[in-house]
């Protein structure tokens, strides 16, 4: 009898343990692959850079997502890292206008700032205690070497800084823990 009992037992376990893993495996699916017959917005279509990095450029993320935020991780210990997010049709406020833009944040113990380029090249920068947000739970981490482009945005990981561009138009910026500078 317990014998009977226990192959039941078994069966039911496994058909429980197949049901969680289909489960499991659908929910995976969609999020990787969310079916929806009409999205809300749409990405514009990366655009290759058109200026040259002055580092070696070993890793290309091209991007569509219209948030994209990564973490620049230096090798250098004693660097702090660099947050920045690519915007490609971001909506803005209340109104159904959207940003396009890219935006940098370096924060020390002595110095916090960041710097905004709209789609014109527009650069606005900000130093002090008020400058300061905080990245999503799930930014990715890049390195030196890593060059990320979103629409017509591209940014690249130097040794101790990220210097992003506005591809095919003049615009520019260079983010370190120490400065904000343009024109590279």
């Amino acid at each position: 009898m317990s014998d009977k009992i226990s192959a039941t037992r078994c069966r039911r376990r496994s058909t429980v343990l197949l049901a969680t893993a289909i489960l499991v495996a659908g929910a995976i699916v969609m999020v990787v692959q969310p079916w929806s017959s009409s999205p809300t917005t749409t990405a514009p279509p990366v655009s290759a850079p058109t200026w040259t990095p002055s580092i070696l450029v070993t890793t290309h993320v091209a991007t569509t997502v219209n948030n994209y935020e990564f973490t620049a991780k230096f090798a250098n210990m004693r660097t702090y890292p660099i947050n920045c997010e690519l915007d490609t049709g971001v909506p803005h406020g209340m109104t159904a206008a959207t940003w396009q833009g890219a935006y940098c944040l370096s924060y020390t113990p002595s110095l916090l700032q960041n710097v905004r380029m709209d789609s014109r090249g527009q650069l606005k920068t900000c130093v002090g205690q008020d400058c300061g947000s905080n990245p999503a739970l799930t930014t990715p981490v890049v390195n030196t070497g890593t060059m990320i482009t979103a629409g017509q945005f591209s940014c690249v990981v130097g040794d101790d800084y990220v210097e992003c561009h506005l591809n095919g138009k003049s615009g520019n910026f260079r983010i370190s823990n120490t400065a904000i500078s343009s024109g590279h």
